[in-house]
């Protein structure tokens, strides 16, 4: 298990730049908030995933690049279900298929464009897979440990994704099926996630309650949609329809729990608005390769050709998709290695982001061939523009932040804090204004969190500041009593 999935696990740590399609100021918020949280800007209760801002927070140690603080915090999230995998799968489901599962999870969470989203799916679908398939050695003694252990993953869970814990309770409805041992694992790792939980209202008072309101947010704002019934999709139906047939009424318990792992993962996939080819092989392992699965005894027991040849397909095709989402990620992982080897110095450096489109507005406006008031509605920017923006501003800013003046980049994260000024973060934005000597606004809306932060920050910098410089891309504000150091502090302040 460790030879298969290691190799996904350390992929996203040695890259030198992480692929990524989303906006340059969208991949910089998860580490500013990570920083605010851990500074004490932001309480608790309303960080949105605290668990995977500890691990941002962890790899903030390791790196300086937001993109290469994403791919360490990728890989030790891909490393805690590679940990959880290799201590509840070896009792419960057979080597290769094992393997295969912990990698394809691996794979899951460490894929380029994963985030924690990706990492509550994967940690979901681990807890799911150690409740509905026992292993082949119970006792009360192991019950009560793992259940214990379990519980702490659903807390976990709960820090990073407060509507998935919910996806579990059909599990633990299912899981007290099993066995009595069994009964007990789901007691205690309901036990202990209560008084985890109940711990947690302790350090941050009205923590639960805000997890419980954005759980609510969450499945409110989930859109009906039609199924995507692709191969592993329909795979992993024929797989749990064949552990039915061949199964029974008597082995209703293992085709009954590849069942629940597949829609409770589904359900989870879908409030996350994640892929959902990872609850497809999870279920057809449980289905097809647990200890109770009823092709586990039943294939050897029963052993008439036609018998084999299904418990055969349904083996294959639980192995061919688990398999194939590892290789695919590897794929990604292997393509990402590259790219970043390829990509721009400044960028690797100063971002540690690849991101595909190259530059067009950012370099039409640097040559003089465009204005930024004319691009305004006219063209879309890509990130890659962004991230020439931001760096743009990031050179100046720090020039200034080394003078002794407190500097905000008006983005809806508190950017400057990340790439500029080496300072405690704020909230966002608008609160690093608030502390800031000096702002700097983009003249370009880099994205729509970008354009709310500039419209709620509007009457603190027409009320406390000054318009001292404009730049094609930066308008320059300056709080009053102030002045920008060198050859800016002699401009006249407009505005």
């Amino acid at each position: 298990m460790l030879a298969v999935a290691l190799p996904l696990v350390l992929a996203g740590a040695v890259a030198p730049a992480m692929l990524s399609l989303a906006s340059t100021a969208s991949v910089i918020a998860p580490v500013a908030e990570a920083r605010a949280l851990f500074a004490g800007a932001v309480a608790l209760a309303q960080a949105p995933a605290p668990s995977y801002a500890a691990l941002l927070a962890f790899a903030d140690l390791l790196a300086e690049a937001p993109g290469r603080i994403h791919l360490i915090a990728k890989s030790l999230a891909a490393a805690l279900i590679l940990a959880a995998g290799v201590i509840l799968f070896p009792a419960r489901i057979a080597r290769a298929p094992a393997a295969l599962l912990v990698a394809g999870l691996c794979a899951v969470v460490a894929a380029p464009f994963a985030d924690a989203d990706e990492f509550a799916l994967a940690l979901l679908l681990t807890l799911l897979v150690a409740l509905l398939a026992p292993p082949v050695r119970d006792t009360t003694t192991r019950a009560v440990c793992e259940g214990a252990a379990l519980g702490g993953g659903f807390v976990i869970l709960w820090l990073t994704n407060p509507a998935m814990p919910l996806a579990g309770l059909a599990a633990l409805a299912l899981a007290i099926f099993h066995s009595k041992a069994n009964l007990l694992r789901a007691l205690a790792a309901a036990f202990c996630f209560c008084l985890f939980a109940a711990a947690l209202d302790l350090v941050a008072a009205g923590f639960n309650a805000s997890r419980f309101s954005m759980a609510a947010k969450a499945l409110a704002a989930i859109e009906p949609t039609g199924a995507s019934l692709g191969g592993a999709a329909v795979s992993a139906g024929i797989v749990i329809f064949c552990a039915a047939v061949f199964g029974g009424r008597e082995k209703w318990r293992s085709w009954a729990s590849g069942f629940a792992v597949l829609v409770a993962g589904l359900w989870a996939a879908h409030v996350a608005a994640v892929d959902a080819a990872a609850a497809f092989f999870a279920a057809a392992t449980v289905a097809a390769f647990s200890i109770a699965s009823p092709f586990y005894d039943g294939v050897f027991r029963a052993h008439d050709r036609a018998s084999v040849a299904l418990a055969a397909s349904a083996a294959a095709l639980a192995l061919f998709w688990s398999g194939a989402r590892a290789v695919s990620a590897g794929g990604q992982l292997l393509f990402q290695l590259r790219a970043g080897q390829q990509a721009p110095a400044d960028i690797r450096a100063e971002l540690g982001l690849i991101q595909p489109g190259g530059l067009t507005l950012a370099q039409w406006i640097a040559e003089g061939r465009l204005a930024a008031s004319e691009t305004r509605g006219l063209f879309a920017m890509t990130p890659a523009d962004q991230s020439a923006v931001l760096l743009d501003g990031a050179t100046r800013a720090r020039e200034i932040a080394r003078r002794g003046l407190a500097v905000a980049i008006l983005t809806g994260p508190d950017s400057a804090c990340v790439i500029a000024d080496p300072r405690p973060c704020r909230a966002d934005g608008p609160a690093a204004a608030q502390a800031a000597k000096v702002v700097f606004v983009p003249r370009l809306d880099l994205d729509a969190a970008t354009q709310a932060a500039k419209e709620r920050a509007q009457v603190i910098l027409y009320t406390d500041f000054m318009l001292a410089e404009r730049t094609d891309l930066w308008d320059i504000w300056v709080r009053r009593g102030a002045s920008l150091p060198g050859e800016s502090a002699n401009l006249s302040p407009r505005g």
